[in-house]
């Protein structure tokens, strides 16, 4: 099983600039909840990580998006 010690995205859906979450800060695993309000990018990280491990996101591919959804609409072309 793959385990996470940092997450680090960029660009990716509702997530513009750099984000990184350190998944061991103490070198133990962190318990990670996600709170927040609707928009702020909870269901980007999730949509993320599965990118990562499946690459493709399942409700994402269910409702016929291509991966060009999976970049942010406000990132340059040349990022």
């Amino acid at each position: 099983m793959a385990k996470l010690s940092l997450i680090s995205i960029y660009g990716f859906r509702g997530i513009r600039n750099e984000l990184q979450i350190n998944l061991m800060p103490h070198k133990k695993p962190l318990n990670l909840v996600l709170t927040g309000d609707n928009g702020q990018g909870k269901s980007s990280l999730v949509d993320a990580i599965e990118w990562f491990f499946l690459d493709t996101v399942t409700h994402l591919r269910k409702e016929g998006c291509k991966e060009n959804a999976y970049r942010h609409f406000r990132l340059p072309d040349e990022e």
